[in-house]
């Protein structure tokens, strides 16, 4: 009866011993998973600061004014009216920006600030 007494003792113990969490998960998260989210952290930091903002470089530009045709959307004037290292994307975006317009809408006649493109035949091709 003792011996049985003794083993039933002994097979709690083990089953507590292995329902306890081990030294690394008791206060969180282990160093592996603090070194994976501390490069992603990185990496999020590196990639935001690779891209940049296309918007940051309107104080700097020289402008000049254009008059919106018939059927000229905002993409075919950025296409005209590049920013250098910039795509036709971010040079919309430019644009929008320096017309402080909230969305992409032209009407015909409407006159808009452009980016003065140092190459009169460069068009943006991206």
């Amino acid at each position: 009866m003792r011996e049985q007494t003794r083993a039933r003792t002994t097979n709690r113990t083990v089953r507590d011993e292995r329902s306890k969490p081990s030294e690394e998960h008791q206060h969180g998260m282990s160093w592996i998973e603090w070194s994976v989210l501390l490069a992603l952290a990185v990496a999020l930091v590196l990639a935001t600061l690779a891209a940049g903002n296309p918007t940051d470089t309107t104080s700097s530009l020289e402008t000049r004014t254009v008059r919106v045709r018939t059927s000229q959307t905002l993409w075919d004037i950025a296409q005209t009216h590049p920013v250098p290292g910039n795509t036709t994307a971010q040079t919309v975006e430019v644009i929008r920006s320096l017309n402080n317009m909230s969305t992409s809408t032209l009407h015909v006649e409407q006159l808009l600030e452009v980016p003065v493109c140092e190459d009169a035949f460069a068009v943006a091709t991206r």
